[in-house]
């Protein structure tokens, strides 16, 4: 009878962290001679891992008072060489009520 083959498994273990990320003076990111295409968090750990959080304030596109419709935002692994699941939230705050509307992200980084 042959031995017992040993195995080695891999374990995910969930690990959070939260960042906050405030774009000061928003109304005048997209006019004016501040315009700013893109707004960049400083590294922060999360799960073991350095992310930042890139803020577009035009959506990603050129800013123009007719682009101004959307935004977008990317959670960026600063951690180089790494293989990493990531789920994250992202909210955005009503300025006239105070609270904040939260969407759901899954990433794979491989």
């Amino acid at each position: 009878m042959a031995p017992p083959q040993a195995s080695r498994t891999a374990e995910a273990t969930a690990r959070s962290g939260a960042h906050v990320l405030e774009v000061a003076e928003y109304s005048r990111c997209c006019k004016g001679p501040h315009a700013v295409r893109c707004v960049t968090s400083a590294a922060f750990a999360a799960g073991g891992y350095e992310w930042a959080v890139r803020f577009f304030p035009g959506g990603g596109g050129g800013c123009s008072d007719s682009e101004v419709a959307y935004v977008s935002a990317d959670l960026v692994l600063v951690t180089g060489r790494a293989r990493v699941r990531a789920s994250f939230n992202l909210g955005l705050v009503n300025r006239a009520t105070g609270l904040p509307a939260f969407l759901t992200y899954a990433i794979d980084v491989l």
